[in-house]
């Protein structure tokens, strides 16, 4: 399980359907980080599937890119803290 200041779960409770499965440490539905980007993590999406259902994630302005990025406050403390 992951420890994250109750503060920043505040910000998203109610409003993703998946934070409690992002805080108990299985990081399957969880896309994995490409990088740290100027607006939020830059995700390389495990399936279209996954990514849709994910309320702070975002196609990468470029059409013709294949990047994600990922402005949750949860998820990117998580890969703050535990590099995951």
């Amino acid at each position: 399980m992951f420890e994250i200041d109750q503060e920043i779960i505040d910000q998203i409770r109610g409003q993703c359907p998946h934070w409690k499965v992002c805080l108990s440490g299985n990081m399957s539905f969880c896309c994995t980080v490409k990088q740290v980007g100027e607006d939020g993590l830059v995700l390389e999406p495990l399936t279209s599937l996954a990514f849709s259902n994910c309320p702070y994630s975002h196609k990468g302005k470029n059409k013709d890119s294949n990047n994600y990025v990922c402005v949750c406050p949860v998820r990117k403390e998580i890969d703050r803290k535990y590099g995951k």
